[in-house]
């Protein structure tokens, strides 16, 4: 996470709000590794929404090294 945040949020690459969805979506992984945390519903849909927001702008910038 902190080399993404490195060479394309700092860079410009990608939007900021990027590297807080990736840190986000890991510290609740992390959570249900090691706190037993159970995500609800809504948190787990909240993470699907952010994965495909990622993806989108992912998609965007590979998209322009074409």
């Amino acid at each position: 996470i902190s080399l993404f945040n490195q060479h394309f949020v700092k860079t410009g690459v990608v939007e900021k709000d990027m590297g807080g969805l990736i840190a986000d979506a890991k510290e609740l992984r992390e959570k249900g590794d090691y706190e037993l945390y159970r995500a609800s519903e809504e948190v787990a849909k909240e993470q699907l929404d952010k994965a495909g927001q990622f993806v989108k702008a992912i998609e965007k910038v590979l998209a322009k090294e074409d």
